[in-house]
């Protein structure tokens, strides 16, 4: 198997994943009001979110490896960087965007 391939494989991973630590029903306190909740579910809550966005992170730069990997051998031009950056940027963008559509069912 070649990276590439590796690299998809991981991608679907990654999705489930995202779909469940993303999911706020399955964090500390999903049933509670922030007023209703203690010291220690607000903290679990908080942590619980901070790792579904890292994980939604990591998903977004495992598809932006991806995006990279097929595109190996065509490499810009100098004065192309920039706009092959905002590119990047902007896929980045869209990524998260079907990430968070997925995880949002």
């Amino acid at each position: 198997m070649n990276q590439l391939e590796k690299l998809k494989q991981l991608s679907e991973k990654m999705i489930g994943i995202v779909i469940a630590e993303a999911d706020p029903d399955t964090w500390p306190g999903a049933d509670k009001k922030l007023s209703e909740m203690d010291e220690s579910e607000r903290g679990d809550r908080y942590w619980s979110k901070k790792n579904a966005n890292q994980v939604i992170s990591t998903a977004v730069k495992l598809e932006t490896l991806i995006a990279l990997h097929e595109r190996k051998g065509t490499a810009p031009k100098e004065d192309k960087i920039p706009e092959i950056e905002k590119k990047i940027l902007n896929f980045e963008k869209a990524a998260k965007a079907r990430i968070a559509k997925v995880a949002n069912g």
